[in-house]
């Protein structure tokens, strides 16, 4: 196992922090990082978005992937960056 430390503001690290699920490896954690990269290198990225569509499209069951409830209103996956 490795950690990734990242230069971000205090902001943004408690974001990311709140939307990480602690108790459980399955790859919701793997879409909140990339989120993160996506949030910087891409500001039109639609992921959100996408995995909403994917849900309801094909009745996805996102708590069993690790998602919590209301993860779609956690911080991380609302973030608009500003240049």
């Amino acid at each position: 196992m490795f950690q990734i430390d990242l230069a971000l503001s205090v902001n943004y690290r408690i974001s990311i922090t709140t939307a990480l699920n602690k108790t459980e490896h399955k790859i919701y954690n793997t879409l909140v990082v990339m989120q993160h990269l996506l949030n910087i290198i891409d500001i039109g990225s639609s992921l959100t978005g996408d995995l909403k569509l994917l849900f309801s499209r094909y009745g996805v069951e996102n708590k069993r992937m690790g998602f919590p409830d209301e993860w779609h209103d956690l911080p991380i996956w609302k973030v608009e960056l500003k240049i």
